[in-house]
């Protein structure tokens, strides 16, 4: 995914609507009484050699790395946070909260990520929730990543930032987490924001969320630009180029989950990132009266989406609407939010309806788009024991590369692809880690030319030109 550098238009634009890399303690509301008491002892760069953190042998820091230690009181015991800058080379440098268990596990431990709200900052989890303190008490790691600016609203910068601090915590060599339960929390833009980076980051070679919280969140951009015109310059920022109304509408779609007709309530369905979140647990929860009317109905229409998809209410799915006024952390408890989370461990599917919309990974196949800054919807299902994948409703797809070993298909076997485009287009169908070159390929029961077969990458491509339906099979 490729990142233009922004360029600072003026100081007092981003101070006034962005907030950049505002300090630790430069929050824009007070802190929830009973929570925290804030002492600072400690700060020092790359860590404190008590914890490991920075001091292993062999690991390079990204650029631009600092480490601070401060102290805190949790239960009347001393306990620790750090609060850490990498430079991501978005152009915004990332400033990021976390904890790491003591001692020091010699198990891995899961992953908190807290998603914080609009006007504040990496702070967030510090100041107005007590997952810092429920992440110490259960021995977890947690990370609230600042996102960029403390108003980014899902924007591309902010992801990327964003998956930097996540690719940092998982591959520290001093750190012991379990990549299959990172688990994610997020509240009003950042329940948007963990629900939006949930369905674009599913390739597992990167962190992948295994259970997320939706708490009364902004997840259709397109509806909060009609109802809140004051983010109008900053949207303009985020997904357009400066100027008055310039927000590019695919731009803010791609940053939500769901966007729909304002007046029918009609979800779009060729712009709907919530499919890719149907492996996903997930549970939304609002208030009975959010001041903020409009994100209580975009929570309605993304329940009544999710359901439609196929998601069942139950264990791993849920929907609550909490007798509650305001708009705010403390509407939902954090020790039952964290019992919810830690019971589920990421499992990967074996069939989906995917929507991509950028080159590169999902799930087990790497997507190249016949034209960027556009959706590429297909629908897959890999059957290991039929030795079988079958693809059908694709669209502006020019190749998928299928990981052959990640599907579970035998290489010994005949090989049986079954595809079907829905754009009338010809697409390209690609299998990595392909050991021979074929004996036959077949289409349609007939021997087919339009196939290759690269034996130093192992790579097989076959082509199909019509953009009809058609089924493959490959012999060894």
């Amino acid at each position: 995914m490729h990142v233009r550098t922004r360029s600072i238009r003026t100081a007092a634009l981003l101070a006034a609507l962005l907030l950049l890399g505002a300090p630790l303690g430069a929050q824009t509301s007070r802190p929830a009484q009973g929570r925290y008491a804030r002492s600072v002892t400690q700060t020092g760069q790359s860590g404190a050699s008590s914890t490991g953190i920075g001091a292993t042998p062999g690991f390079a820091f990204p650029a631009a790395t600092t480490i601070t230690r401060h102290r805190t009181v949790v239960n009347g015991m001393a306990a620790y946070y750090y609060e850490g800058t990498l430079d991501p080379g978005t152009g915004f440098i990332e400033k990021f909260l976390f904890t790491v268990p003591l001692p020091r596990p010699s198990a891995p431990r899961p992953l908190l990520v807290v998603f914080h709200k609009f006007g504040s900052s990496h702070g967030d989890v510090f100041y107005n929730t007590t997952y810092l303190q429920q992440a110490i008490q259960r021995g977890w790691y947690l990370v609230c990543p600042l996102g960029a600016a403390q108003n980014h609203f899902s924007s591309i910068e902010s992801q990327v930032n964003t998956q930097f601090v996540l690719d940092w915590m998982t591959n520290h060599p001093a750190f012991k987490i379990d990549r299959t339960r990172v688990y994610g929390v997020g509240f009003s833009m950042g329940g948007g924001s963990v629900t939006n980076y949930a369905a674009r980051h599913v390739d597992p070679a990167h962190p992948m969320l295994a259970a997320i919280i939706d708490h009364s969140g902004g997840v259709a951009l397109k509806d909060t630009l009609l109802n809140d015109p004051f983010v109008q310059p900053i949207f303009d920022f985020w997904f357009g180029n400066g100027s008055a109304g310039s927000a590019d509408p695919w731009k803010m779609e791609r940053s939500s989950i769901v966007n729909f007709d304002n007046v029918t309530l009609q979800v779009e369905q060729d712009t709907d990132l919530a499919r890719n979140l149907m492996h996903v647990p997930m549970r939304i929860v609002r208030a009975s009266n959010d001041t903020i009317p409009y994100l209580s109905r975009q929570s309605d229409v993304l329940h009544g989406h999710m359901l439609a998809l196929g998601k069942v209410p139950g264990q791993s799915y849920g929907y609550y609407v909490l007798p509650y006024t305001g708009h705010s952390w403390s509407m939902l408890d954090e020790g039952a939010a964290c019992d919810w989370l830690q019971q589920f461990t990421l499992k990967l599917p074996s069939s989906a309806s995917t929507l991509a919309d950028h080159d590169g990974a999902y799930f087990h196949f790497t997507v190249a788009q016949d034209q960027a800054n556009a959706f590429s919807p297909f629908v897959w299902n890999a059957d290991p024991a039929a030795n079988r994948l079958s693809l059908s409703g694709t669209a502006n797809l020019k190749r998928l590369t299928a990981n052959t070993a990640e599907l579970g298909f035998k290489t010994g076997q005949t090989l049986t692809v079954d595809f079907a485009p829905a754009d009338g287009l010809g697409d390209e169908v690609a299998f990595s880690g392909w050991p021979l070159f074929p004996s036959n390929v077949l289409r349609d029961g007939v021997p087919w030319p339009a196939w290759s077969y690269n034996a130093v990458s192992k790579l097989l491509v076959l082509y199909e030109l019509d953009g009809g339906a058609h089924t493959w099979k490959v012999t060894p």
